[in-house]
């Protein structure tokens, strides 16, 4: 009992140094009413599930274009705005909110990491809590990064506006904007160093992993476009978790035929639930017929609907599809098939092309009804991936990851996409380079700290 109130007691804590977040990274928490003490402690405040595992930034999904919706007069306005790519300034954003309480958070475990008391038999215990805290910050980093600086370019990096990298908890501090250089920089230190300090097996599912930095090291890379290092950190993490669902064993009839916690997931992440909640978001019809019919995921994914609309289920957070909530649950984690898709592109960039198609077909034969698949292959670097990114986009649906691939590949003269909305006969589009690739940061937030606002 005693431990249950403590373990309360420093929730309580946590949630009100997070809720602080909401005066937008200007004011100091009062601490005060919790300190923690221990390692137990600390490790209470990484296992909170709903403040950690749950906040990554939506807006990353809502922003591209593999759904549409008919429930434009039921958008809030900022949700509208997002919606075609329009560049208004809003006070209020909970991707920037919900990302920055959760870094709070992390930032407080490692301010007192060295500090608490640990027993001779928690001394792991201690490396697994820091490698979990920046993890984490990586985590909600690299969320923030990819919806409020430009896409990651080498030539530019040092004069490109990149995010607040919070590192106290300190609201005294003031908040500064630093350059994508910096930004990427430190995502990249901090998963390298969580890695070196993460255990290799996971002994609870909300917990981070060595492979699970390493996951992330291979996405972020993937999104600063160093294939060579993307490709290396992949290979780590199929080294530690290489399995696949058979999608012949799944039940494709079910409104939730993915498992939560499944054999795929490496680290489990959401996006705070569905995209817009309560409000009908269909599945783009030619997203939907990209896939052959006996391809298992055309079933597993999507459920079909009145009036030839179709709706996603296929989540891999394993809450699916919901009659009264049919906007798509979107699943932000780490998972062996993008990692395989990782791998697969960068040896294709690379030209071991034979290598990148042996690593796409072990993925898309579990994918298809048995004895129906038929092996891909490539004669050319392009072939390869013209294979490989079109399976991205079938495969990593409403993981957030869409959004990432049109911001990378806005400029390739053969796998560019420009995206389109159509709203009461308007049509919206968005251009390559198009400053709309990066949202304005709340305007609460510029006036209170000071910091340069996106054009």
């Amino acid at each position: 009992m005693k431990g249950i109130i403590k373990m309360r007691i420093i929730l309580v804590a946590a949630f009100l140094l997070c809720l602080s977040c909401k005066k937008f990274l200007n004011e100091k928490p009062d601490s005060s009413l919790a300190v923690p003490t221990t390692i137990i402690d600390l490790q209470l405040l990484m296992d909170n599930y709903s403040d950690l595992n749950t906040k990554y930034p939506v807006s990353a999904e809502f922003q591209a274009d593999d759904y549409y919706t008919n429930a434009w007069n039921y958008l809030q306005e900022y949700q509208r705005d997002q919606y075609i790519w329009g560049g208004k300034t809003f006070d209020f954003d909970p991707s920037w909110q919900l990302s920055y309480q959760a870094i709070n958070t992390c930032n407080v475990v490692l301010e007192n990491v060295d500090k608490v008391s640990y027993k001779k038999n928690e001394v792991a215990l201690v490396s697994q809590v820091k490698g979990s805290a920046l993890f984490f910050r990586a985590f909600y980093f690299y969320g923030l990064v990819q919806i409020f600086s430009k896409p990651f370019d080498p030539n530019t990096a040092k004069d490109d506006l990149g995010i607040v990298l919070r590192s106290t908890s300190d609201f005294n501090v003031p908040s500064v904007r630093s350059n994508n250089e910096v930004t990427y920089q430190r995502i990249i230190s901090d998963l390298k160093v969580s890695s070196e300090l993460l255990p290799e097996t996971r002994i609870s599912p909300n917990r981070p992993t060595k492979g699970a930095a390493y996951g992330l090291l291979a996405r972020a890379y993937l999104g600063m476009k160093d294939y060579t290092n993307a490709g290396i950190y992949a290979e780590k993490a199929l080294n530690l978790k290489n399995q696949l669902m058979n999608f012949n064993e799944l039940d494709a009839t079910s409104s939730a035929p993915i498992e939560r916690f499944n054999q795929e997931v490496i680290f489990p992440m959401t996006a705070g639930g569905r995209i817009a909640s309560f409000l009908a978001l269909f599945v783009d019809s030619t997203l939907f017929d990209l896939y052959h019919i006996n391809d298992l995921r055309r079933n597993c994914f999507y459920h079909p609907g009145a009036n030839n609309v179709t709706y996603f289920k296929g989540d891999y957070d394993g809450t699916g599809y919901i009659s009264y909530d049919p906007s798509a649950y979107v699943f932000a984690g780490i998972a062996t098939d993008e990692i395989f898709l990782i791998k697969a592109e960068c040896l294709a960039r690379a030209d071991k092309v034979n290598d990148a198609m042996r690593i796409l077909n072990e993925l898309l034969i579990t994918r298809w009804k048995t004895g129906t698949y038929i092996p891909f292959s490539a004669n050319s670097i392009n072939e390869a991936l013209t294979h490989i990114l079109r399976e991205r986009r079938k495969e990593l649906v409403f993981r957030t990851l869409r959004w990432e691939d049109l911001r990378r590949l806005q400029n390739d003269p053969i796998f560019s996409v420009t995206p389109k909305r159509l709203v009461n006969g308007q049509e919206y589009t968005l251009q390559p380079n198009s400053p709309r690739y990066v949202m304005k940061i709340p305007l609460a937030v510029i006036q209170r700290s000071g910091i340069p606002q996106n054009p």
